[in-house]
């Protein structure tokens, strides 16, 4: 007897129904059984969960859906079940009050290209070490802002570095103005903030023409967009087995970045001088080599020391450049409170550069400063944060104990 094992498209296409019709039949089944021990929220589709159901804008999607299911409420991203955490006292309640559980992150596919899954920002292995790491990149940076300026007009190192970027800024504006009437601001301030970034971190400030530092900047940049692409790979785990470019690109530019840090760190090891304490590179290193370290574990080896300087560069780039870039949007849509500012600091302290301790004397100033952080949309999620107990919260964790907390 002979067996025709041949297959028609057809057959593999009804098998390939039947088979997600199963899945999904299964899935609802397993979803009503443990329906009282889940939060609320939107029912998912397989393997893409609610991505889609995002849009273009999900902090406004997310704003929606909280008004339906509350402050509280689960939704799939791909494969992966996150807990959406919305409002003010709820917040409080995860961040603040309850920061010891909620302290961790996930396991992303992203986060694993920064310095090797260990940077402190996104590091997956919260505990004592980590702590640790926090606690001395905190002093290094508490050394750095007690560091005395080499101007007698600044209060100190920070305040110096700041004004003197400030200074070329407005000289910048001046002649773009000049020639171009109006002008776009954002390679402007993404510059003057990238050399603020550089002087606190090694010491440098460099021109804006700079082929290196206008290399750097746009490294930074191609990295943000690179990783920003490569986010599926992180809700749908098996997209990062798969041989695709825009997965894998973020290493590049990570390497690329982390090349050109690592370079200054070492070149600060070797120049180091425990009595002048140029930058928060400096400012690392003296807290390592310490005398009152009693222990190893009491410092970070050089690769570790590289990783913190890695965060603090890269945290500075893109947060405080869109919140100029909101801060000159709203100057601009709102000319009556352009003009106000400008006369209370005419009023003041006339052509004198602002400092610090001036904050007093400039209520209207810093109350639209603040309007703008609360208004402003510039930073619309919080960088995921995972939970460290199962036992913390049984009708969160019950049967989900890995939750990713947004």
């Amino acid at each position: 007897m002979i067996l025709n094992l041949a297959v028609t498209p057809g057959e593999v296409a009804t098998s390939l129904i039947i088979l997600v019709m199963v899945f999904v039949f299964v899935r609802a089944l397993r979803s009503k059984g443990r329906k009282q021990l889940s939060p609320p929220g939107p029912w998912s589709f397989p393997i893409i969960g609610n991505l889609f159901q995002l849009g273009d804008h999900p902090y406004l999607t997310l704003m929606e859906m909280r008004k339906k299911y509350g402050d509280v409420f689960l939704l799939k991203l791909g494969m992966v079940p996150v807990l959406v955490v919305n409002g003010m006292e709820m917040v409080k309640q995860v961040l603040l009050k309850d920061g010891e559980h909620f302290a961790g992150r996930p396991d992303m596919y992203t986060f694993s290209f920064l310095a090797e899954g260990k940077s402190l920002s996104f590091s997956v292995n919260y505990g004592e070490s980590w702590k640790l790491h926090k606690k001395i990149a905190s002093k290094a940076l508490r050394t750095l802002s007690n560091a005395e300026a080499k101007s007698s007009t600044c209060s100190c190192l920070l305040e110096e570095h700041v004004t003197e970027e400030v200074s070329e800024l407005v000289t910048v504006f001046v002649e773009l103005s000049s020639k171009n009437g109006g002008f776009d601001p954002r390679n402007a301030i993404t510059c003057a903030v990238a050399n603020v970034v550089c002087a606190l971190c090694f010491g440098k400030r460099y021109d804006h023409s700079d082929e290196e530092f206008l290399k750097i900047v746009k490294t930074n940049d191609d990295l943000l967009k690179a990783s920003s692409a490569a986010n599926p790979a992180d809700f749908i785990p098996c997209l990062r087995y798969l041989p695709l470019q825009i997965i894998n690109s973020p290493r590049k530019f990570y390497q690329a970045l982390n090349g050109f840090i690592a370079l200054h760190v070492q070149d600060h090891l070797a120049t180091y001088d425990k009595d002048h304490i140029r930058d928060i590179t400096d400012a690392l290193i003296n807290v390592c080599h310490n005398k009152y370290a009693t222990t190893k574990t009491d410092t970070l080896n050089d690769s570790e020391i590289i990783s913190t300087v890695n965060d603090l560069f890269g945290a500075g780039f893109e947060t405080v450049s869109t919140c100029l870039y909101w801060s000159f949007l709203y100057l601009i849509h709102y000319p009556e409170i352009q003009a106000k500012i400008q006369e209370e600091i005419d009023g003041n302290i006339g052509l004198k550069p602002p400092r610090f301790e001036d904050r007093k004397i400039f209520p209207y100033t810093e109350a639209f400063i603040n309007e703008v952080f609360r208004h402003a949309s510039f930073l619309p999620f919080t960088i995921p944060h995972c939970t460290t107990a199962g036992h913390h919260s049984e009708w969160l964790f019950h049967s989900q104990e890995n939750m990713h907390v947004y």
